[in-house]
């Protein structure tokens, strides 16, 4: 492979082909495509920016679409095609693009999420728009070939640079078959997150987010365009911790231990990806010598789960003042559980008197302690 600095062109065996319109670069084979047929032993090739074509065996070939070079075959190229043809192939970005010729633009929506809320009348469900809801603050896209990454972005809703329209995302993909996941959450500052694969996303910072998934295998069959919509499902179960007696102005954390249950999901079923549960510390906000209380979330390896829930309450060096063991607590996806009852006294084990109300879907689950 040669480049000729004087007339801006690619040599390759010095033989000529001309009317190429087009070269791409697959980075899933690590190839190069010409008329869907192998050019094997090539030495040299010369492209031309002002006729837009490549030049091979002194020979014309007219309507080339694309040019695969076979890493496993005797071609020889070398990295500048890349450099030159195909730096956009597979690029996207949630800004509207121009694909190449052998791309089909591809656009998500999020056009809601199925949300239950409590001031519904039997537990209806509505569906209302990432935009309008505010307890998610980031969406994220990523397009999977196999288990590699071929595309990801995320919205966040705080950064209008991110986005023109919160919810939609533009990209171009080549012909082929995707698995697409969805994920709109919440988000503080230090928050760690992460899809690591069609079937793996986790928190790997202390505490799990509001979280709703989506996930979709998307074929590309032609260079058509393809609109493709995502309804987002809560994924989560919440837990509600209340205290029925004061907080004492020591006591200025809550600890949480789940024994079920984890901090990651597989985005192709919304589960849990581990069932051994976790901890997380919440600061009541609650002024000292008022009852307090603190929500979480956590995700289940199935759809329900039952499962002892311990409660600290500790003071600023996380010394433990007191701690509650609430065994048989029923946990469902998409619904609040409710603990309430003495937090602050002395160590004991709450028994399991509860009783259903209604939030969410339709919950709560109420267990008195």
């Amino acid at each position: 492979m040669n480049i000729n600095k004087f007339s801006n062109s690619l040599i390759l065996d010095n033989k000529s082909v001309s009317s190429v319109k087009s070269v791409v670069y697959n980075k899933f084979s690590n190839s190069l495509i010409l008329d869907n047929k192998s050019v094997s032993s090539v030495k040299s090739v010369v492209y031309n920016k002002f006729s837009n074509s490549l030049i091979l065996d002194n020979k014309s070939v007219s309507s080339v679409k694309s040019v695969v070079h076979n890493k496993f075959s005797n071609s020889r190229i070398l990295d500048i095609l890349f450099v030159l043809f195909v730096f956009a192939l597979t690029s996207c970005t949630s800004e509207s693009e121009s694909p190449s010729a052998l791309e089909a633009p591809v656009t998500v929506s999020v056009s809601d999420f199925a949300v239950t809320v409590s001031d519904f009348p039997d537990a209806q469900t509505r569906a209302v728009s990432p935009a309008s809801y505010a307890d998610v603050k980031a969406l994220t896209l990523i397009f999977f070939k196999g288990t590699e990454n071929v595309y990801e972005a995320t919205q966040w809703k705080s950064d209008a640079t991110s986005y023109t329209t919160f919810g939609v995302f533009t990209c171009s993909l080549p012909v082929g078959t995707y698995t697409m996941v969805v994920v709109g959450r919440n988000y503080s500052d230090g928050d760690e997150f992460a899809i690591t694969s069609p079937t793996a996303a986790a928190y790997t910072s202390e505490r799990v987010r509001e979280t709703f998934n989506y996930s979709e295998v998307v074929t590309i069959a032609d260079t058509n365009p393809v609109n493709l919509s995502a309804t987002l499902s809560r994924i989560v179960a919440r837990l509600i911790v209340k205290s029925t007696d004061p907080r004492p102005a020591e006591a200025v954390k809550i600890r949480t231990t789940y024994a079920k249950g984890g901090k990651g999901f597989d985005p192709s079923s919304g589960l849990a990806t581990t069932d051994a549960g976790y901890t997380l510390t919440n600061t009541p906000t609650a002024a000292a010598g008022q009852t307090a209380g603190v929500f979480n979330f956590v995700f289940l390896a199935s759809d329900e789960e039952t499962m002892t829930i311990t409660i600290e309450a500790l003071d600023a060096a996380n010394t433990v003042l007191s701690t509650k063991v609430v065994p048989n607590v029923p946990m469902k996806r998409n619904k609040t559980t409710m603990l309430s009852g003495a937090i602050y006294t002395d160590a004991s084990t709450a028994t399991s008197t509860f009783q259903l109300d209604t939030d969410w879907l339709p919950g709560p689950t109420t267990i008195n302690f």
